[in-house]
């Protein structure tokens, strides 16, 4: 295993591996994806949340990209300082467009998600709804059978809602955010029950992912890839039952496992 840095974390979580119909206390290591402050000339211009690798490389491409430098020769200057990445350039440069006003209160994936907490009113989830693992697995095939656009393309990101164990809603987008909003849009025509159902999702799981459940009251959120800390961190916080690795006859169950139950 490699050498644990900064930009991993353990996070404990259960196993349930159908195969075996057997439940295990494992530790999951996860991605770090946390603030990244980019302040040039000493105003900061951006604030992207990501991976602690390469920090200052990602500031100067997402400032080269976005045309606020003209050429890497404009650059005098460039450290580490925490969360920030500071750059010093040799010409005067138009900051008129920043909008970022967390750098004094927000620096680490845990303030990050209670900032976003705080905005959306501390939503918590208190369903008190259950589901077998079996069903989960039945409804993660669900989702890769109708999702025909991206065996087509592999194109797409997937999302399916579940109420009462009924498919309520399926969608296919190029983004993960777009398939989960158009299949919590569906269940609010359709009158759904959101606190009696599951979403399954294909796309990794940050705090944007499950916020966008624990906002619509959904307490179960499934997915077949992987969680990143926002989103473990987030989950725990508003009351929502995080499942990744949904795949296999095997999950893992990273808060709140007692929503799951083997038979």
């Amino acid at each position: 295993m490699r050498a644990f840095t900064s930009y991993l974390r353990r996070v404990r979580a259960k196993r349930i591996d159908l195969s075996k119909n057997a439940v295990y206390d494992v530790e999951e290591i996860v991605v770090v994806d946390q603030p990244v402050f980019i302040r040039v000339n000493g105003k900061v211009l951006g604030m992207l949340i990501a991976t602690p690798l390469q920090v200052k490389e990602l500031a100067i491409g997402w400032l080269l990209t976005r045309g606020i430098l003209k050429s890497p020769n404009d650059i005098l200057e460039i450290s580490l300082n925490g969360s920030f990445v500071d750059i010093k350039t040799s010409l005067k440069i138009d900051l008129s467009a920043s909008a970022v006003d967390l750098s004094n209160h927000v620096h680490t994936t845990e303030e990050y998600v209670s900032e976003i907490l705080k905005e959306l009113g501390n939503p918590f989830v208190k369903s008190n709804y259950m589901i077998s693992a079996n069903m989960i697995m039945k409804m993660v095939e669900v989702l890769s059978m109708d999702a025909k656009i991206f065996k087509e393309t592999g194109g797409t990101h997937c999302a399916a809602l579940f109420s009462d164990n009924k498919l309520v809603a399926f969608s296919e987008d190029a983004g993960r955010y777009n398939a989960v909003d158009k299949v919590i849009g569906a269940g609010v025509f359709l009158k759904t029950d959101f606190s009696k159902s599951v979403l399954i999702s294909s796309g990794r799981q940050n705090a944007d992912m499950v916020m966008k459940v624990a906002m619509a009251g959904i307490p179960i959120l499934v997915s077949v890839s992987a969680p990143l800390l926002s989103g473990v961190i987030t989950a725990e916080r508003t009351g929502v039952t995080l499942i990744c690795f949904a795949r296999e006859n095997r999950m893992n169950l990273y808060t709140y496992p007692e929503r799951v139950h083997l038979s």
